[in-house]
């Protein structure tokens, strides 16, 4: 084994559209140092995202390391001004 990749499921509130909604999260995606550089990294993402249609999920994100944006990028991830998040496990001292 040179790499890694888990696609997290989550159930998503009905709409009324759809009583059966899932999104996914790309996970833990690594490749050893050595081994990096060979499209592995690609096709373990190619992978998760073919799982995740055949599941027919909504979405996948992924939570990316500055070194991976751009791995991301080339195999089908993008930016969303949508997308926001709020780290809440780190309290600013300007927040009360």
């Amino acid at each position: 084994v040179v790499g890694m990749a888990w696609l997290a499921l989550t159930e998503r509130v009905v709409t009324t559209r759809s009583l059966s909604r899932w999104s996914g999260d790309l996970q833990s995606c690594y490749v050893l140092p050595e081994y990096r550089g060979r499209g592995i990294g690609g096709a373990l993402v190619d992978a998760v995202l073919e799982t995740a249609r055949a599941r027919g999920l909504e979405h996948v994100t992924v939570h990316a390391s500055e070194l991976s944006v751009d791995m991301y990028a080339r195999n089908g991830f993008r930016a969303s001004r949508r997308l926001l998040w709020a780290d809440v496990a780190v309290r600013s001292a300007d927040s009360g």
